[in-house]
């Protein structure tokens, strides 16, 4: 089962605010109430790194979540019409803010990617429910103040491009399902799913100076003349800017995106029913199964009338037991 460890921790922006801090596996998750954004860290597999920040961390303003209701758009946290609540419960960890017409809603569940035995990443729902009488339209994005592909020149890459140094638009697909900060050969990185099942694929994905794209109305176009520098204080910063299609709502209906992102997975994440690890009673009966299965198949090898079907048999059988353990 799930362990969390919450603590009340001291954040410094201008004055001392509190944070809410949550660890479970090989991620830290920070709620800076202050802020009123999120910080993701990632220990690495040695343990002998510390934690290392997945966006920049020394300012958390610097990454944000936009809700557009018609035609005003608000960051969640910068905006005075909204009351904000965090809360950790057994649903989540949340962020809930509340104005006359809107609730906007950013929760977050843990999860593993394939393969992997310790959780490694997170699943972001992001809701917005119309709590006004008249029907408005309602749009998502988020911008991630990405940083690991800063110390070289392969800024971000996705499986169709090894390296991306400059402004591109990125089109989600099934061949071009994520985008990650940080070389392609570098053991971590920060990945973000664009594609997959489980997933709300965004409508438009830019990669360009930060500043670019922090100032922008909301649609960004961008231009691959431009690299990632914005002269003369905004130099070698890049981000990531996710949008999603706008819904309309009536009174009391809900929008909802998710997002996954964390540690770089080159076979995606498990969804959070999936990525609980396996007790020790259930990894007992996986080893004990396994034996029985093993046995057969040193029977199997040393019986000559051993037909077709009796391998075919025990190999379904390994791929059900396969199925059972997390992560395979």
């Amino acid at each position: 089962m799930k362990r969390l460890i919450l603590a009340l921790v001291i954040g410094a922006v201008v004055v001392s605010v509190p944070a809410l801090e949550v660890e479970e596996g090989r991620i830290r998750l920070v709620l800076d109430e202050g802020t009123s954004r999120f910080l993701l860290y990632l220990r690495p597999d040695n343990g002998d790194d510390g934690w290392i920040p997945l966006t920049f961390a020394e300012d958390p303003r610097t990454s944000g979540l936009d809700v557009r209701e018609g035609n005003r758009v608000y960051r969640m946290g910068d905006s005075g019409d909204f009351r904000q609540v965090s809360e950790v419960t057994d649903e989540g960890v949340f962020y809930v803010w509340t104005s006359p017409t809107l609730r906007v809603s950013q929760r977050f569940r843990f999860i593993r990617s394939v393969g992997s035995p310790q959780v490694n990443g997170v699943q972001m729902e992001v809701a917005v429910t119309n709590l006004g009488e008249q029907t408005i339209p309602a749009a998502i994005r988020l911008l991630l103040d990405t940083y690991l592909g800063e110390r070289g020149n392969a800024h971000f890459s996705t499986p169709l491009r090894d390296q991306i140094t400059r402004e591109t638009s990125i089109r989600p697909s099934a061949s071009e399902w994520y985008v990650r900060s940080g070389a392609p050969e570098a053991v971590s990185g920060f990945q973000v799913i664009l594609s997959a099942d489980g997933v709300t694929t965004p409508e438009a994905v830019v990669v360009a100076n930060w500043r670019r794209l922090s100032d922008s109305q909301w649609d960004y176009e961008t231009n691959e003349d431009r690299n990632f520098n914005r002269l003369p204080y905004s130099i070698n910063d890049s981000a990531l800017l996710l949008t999603y299609p706008a819904a309309d709502l009536r009174q009391n209906e809900r929008y909802r995106v998710t997002m996954r992102m964390g540690e770089f997975a080159p076979n995606g994440y498990l969804d959070p029913d999936e990525s609980a690890p396996m007790t020790a009673d259930e990894r007992a009966q996986v080893l004990l199964r396994l034996s029985e299965l093993l046995a057969r198949i040193d029977a199997l090898l040393a019986d000559p009338s051993a037909t077709t079907e009796d391998v075919e048999a025990l190999r379904a059988q390994l791929q059900q037991l396969a199925g059972q353990v997390p992560g395979q």
